[in-house]
């Protein structure tokens, strides 16, 4: 026997996805815009499930539901499509004899589904007279049973109402199968018009449509993460696509996090322009005091050691001022994103340039300061300058934390497919809570007031952003009173050109 099923709706969105849904389930559907269209055909041919608004034309929802009650009992299985949260509705259906509530915009296709399949069944099972004891506990635990189901699904379904982030579930045909308001604001799409269509029809960014539908990685339980900029509307989002298994092991479908990063990343933009209008406008005036300390340097007649002194240390102070600025502009130019080339080249000068400052630094402070021999002919792929500005501010925070009497050692080999560049020193040492906090701008563990280093927090944390872009690795192992090891690691370039040889031998 067909199940027949009748829609009481004005809103052309949501009854094209009743209609889909439930005619794919091998339902007949009718469909009245208004109680007062319905009613006559109800009477004539009374349905197994009527489905409403609240608010229709003519009569009211809470009317039509009393109406219905009163001429056909508990004959008749009643769904309310509301805006309601779940509870309050819940409350409501128990005075108005209303069998479930359906949450508009719907979100997900399963509680759909299982709403009006046990709705149906609970108005079926009603008309049960004199079935024995047995039969009635069976009917009241498989209802039970149910109802704790469609709780379940419907606690989720206000989470998926409420959570800021957008949220889409496709089965393995591709067919959105869930979709809450945040998803569909970011994909300027409609829930109801999306819920039960594949995704390859709907008229979305072709660039998110191709991230949503992408097939997963070479490992599967790795998430694929992709930052999109949507070419309609001008937003930028945040794609975190996780694929799902089945109980038997296969692919199951798709679920995916959309965030919106538009204002995350104009505040980056601001940044990024307030940085380069502060660190130039400090440059000009510190190029005009440059010059003044160095008139005065060579000035007539000749300084006495304590006016010397105190040119030297204004020098000194200048150099350390204007090292800050650059590291600002470098701190703007590497969070902006522009792509470093990366190109290979031989590593063993670049370490030799990197430590030469600090070598002097070393033997000035009463630090042994070790370079291990390099391989001449060693190469690695990535950005020169940038992996020389990374290794002089590792050497150089080496050498700031050490003491006197302490020691600074740096040595490099090839290991498999990548070169292991090690600065290990004999200083204060850092502890193991701390080992992420100092690769993060402007952070520094002593206090500012008291601390014995100067320095603004940024030498490490632009090292891993350098290190990182040229395709590498930054590492430490330390604990306090124990020294620390900095551990870079960068591909070499013969397995660059391995990897680029089996690319193409795979693709052709």
């Amino acid at each position: 026997m067909v199940e027949r099923v009748v829609i009481v709706d004005d809103e052309e969105g949501i009854l094209a996805l009743l209609r889909r849904v439930l005619r794919a389930a091998g339902r007949e559907i009718e469909i009245f815009p208004s109680p007062l269209h319905a009613l006559p055909a109800i009477r004539r041919h009374r349905p197994d499930v009527v489905v409403t608004d609240l608010h229709m034309p003519g009569m009211s929802g809470p009317e039509f539901v009393r109406t219905l009650r009163a001429e056909f009992g508990d004959r008749i299985g009643i769904i309310v499509i509301t805006a309601f949260p779940a509870l309050v509705a819940d409350a409501d259906a128990v005075a108005h004899g209303v069998g479930a509530y359906l949450r508009k915009p719907f979100t997900d296709l399963e509680l759909l589904r299982s709403t009006v399949a046990e709705v149906i069944e609970a108005a079926r099972r009603r008309p049960l007279v004199g079935a024995d004891a047995e039969t009635v506990r069976d009917l009241a635990a498989a209802r039970a049973a149910e109802l704790k189901r469609r709780a379940s699904l419907s606690r989720a379904d206000v989470v998926l109402q409420a959570i800021a982030d957008g949220i889409v579930l496709l089965d393995r045909d591709g067919r959105v199968q869930q979709l809450n308001p945040a998803a569909a604001d970011l994909l300027d799409v409609r829930a109801e018009e999306c819920l039960g269509r594949e995704l390859a029809e709907l008229k979305l960014d072709p660039k998110l449509r191709a991230t949503l539908l992408a097939p997963p990685g070479p490992d599967p339980r790795t998430p694929r993460r992709e930052r999109i900029e949507l070419a309609r509307r001008g937003r930028v989002v945040d794609v975190r696509t996780v694929p799902l298994v089945g109980a038997e092991g296969g692919p199951a479908g798709s679920f995916a996090v959309l965030a919106d990063a538009t204002a995350e990343l104009r505040v980056q933009e601001l940044k990024h322009h307030y940085l380069n209008v502060v660190a130039h406008e400090l440059r000009t005036p510190l190029t005009a005091l440059n010059s003044f300390a160095a008139c005065l340097g060579r000035g007539a007649p000749p300084l006495d050691p304590r006016q010397r002194e105190v040119i030297a240390a204004m020098e000194g102070q200048l150099l350390r001022l204007e090292r800050q600025i650059d590291k600002l502009l470098l701190l703007a130019e590497l969070e902006r994103g522009s792509a470093a080339i990366r190109e290979p080249f031989l590593l063993a000068p670049i370490v030799e340039e990197a430590v030469a400052p600090c070598r002097l630094a070393a033997a000035e402070k009463g630090v042994a300061f070790a370079l291990a021999a390099v391989d001449a002919q060693l190469q690695v792929l990535g950005n020169a300058d940038d992996l020389r500005r990374a290794l002089a501010e590792v050497a150089e925070n080496a050498v700031k934390f050490t003491p006197a009497g302490g020691s600074v050692a740096i040595a490099v080999e090839a290991r498999a497919d990548e070169a292991v560049v090690e600065v290990r020193d004999s200083g204060i040492g850092i502890a193991p809570e701390h080992h992420e906090t100092i690769f993060l701008g402007f952070r520094q563990l002593e206090a500012p007031l008291t601390r014995a280093h100067e320095g603004a927090g940024l030498g490490l944390s632009l090292a891993r952003r350098m290190v990182e872009a040229s395709g590498g690795t930054i590492a430490l192992a330390s604990a306090p009173a124990s020294g620390s090891t900095f551990t870079l690691r960068l591909p070499t370039a013969a397995a660059a050109r391995r990897s680029e040889a089996s690319v193409a031998v795979v693709q052709g």
